[in-house]
């Protein structure tokens, strides 16, 4: 009787899913392995995890491509190709129709292009946790995706090819054009300095780049003018 209740009721979902009408969804997530190492982590909370979403018996996740075109694909569930079934976490259930459910995964394979799969910053655990946020409002298990946010975190200390590219570099390229180079100019060394004659100005010749300044000889003469100024008025006023 329960497996006959059960299938009856299987079949009521079944005809109102074809019918448009909203039915009970249970929102699955599949975790994977990807390296052997997950088992010496996984207790910590820290591993190199892939996932995927079970809707209605079809798991939803996303991959990399070169193409520009959606990189999120159906596969049957727990069945992953290049990675290891761990567990699956039953995250919770929604009241949806289909047709809600294939607006949500459209908006998705939309936005999660192929070519645009990045392993730290847009990996299959991001479009798990969105498909997730969008249809129960709750988020991916953290230590699911905590690997590659930790990378994101300290990209200057990773290799380049692990780096995402800044978006935008183009725009940015007039701006760019007037920041500050440094030592920009002819530049020697301090032994091509050292070796380099040094000229030495002629006495009484203005130091070029400062025409305040006046020759030796014209500073001598107004000197003497001086000199000569201040006798006269002394004599002036002794015969007073």
């Amino acid at each position: 009787r329960e497996r006959g209740g059960e299938g009856s009721e299987n079949e009521r979902e079944g005809e109102m899913r074809r019918q448009g009408r909203p039915v009970r969804l249970e929102v699955r997530v599949n975790v994977y392995d990807l390296v052997e190492a997950n088992k010496y982590g996984y207790d910590l909370g820290i591993g190199a995890f892939h996932s995927g979403v079970e809707l209605w018996g079809s798991e939803y996740s996303f991959g990399h491509h070169e193409f520009d075109s959606t990189g999120v694909f159906e596969s049957v569930p727990r069945e992953c190709a290049n990675a290891v079934f761990r567990e699956q976490l039953l995250l919770g259930e929604v009241q949806i129709s289909r047709a809600q459910v294939e607006d949500v995964l459209d908006s998705l394979r939309d936005k999660y292009r192929g070519n645009t799969y990045h392993p730290l910053t847009r990996n299959c655990n991001h479009f798990s946790d969105e498909l997730c946020q969008m249809l129960l409002a709750k988020p991916l298990p953290a230590y699911v995706n905590r690997l590659a946010g930790w990378g994101a975190c300290f990209q200057c200390l990773l290799p380049s090819s692990l780096v995402p590219e800044t978006p935008g570099a183009d725009a940015a390229a007039p701006a760019a054009a007037n920041a500050f180079v440094p030592f920009a100019g002819n530049a020697f060394s301090l032994a091509e300095a050292a070796a380099a004659p040094t000229a030495t100005p002629e006495v009484g010749a203005p130091l070029a780049g400062d025409s305040r300044l006046r020759s030796t000889g014209d500073r001598d003469e107004e000197l003497a003018a001086r000199r000569e100024r201040l006798a006269k008025a002394a004599m002036l006023r002794m015969q007073a």
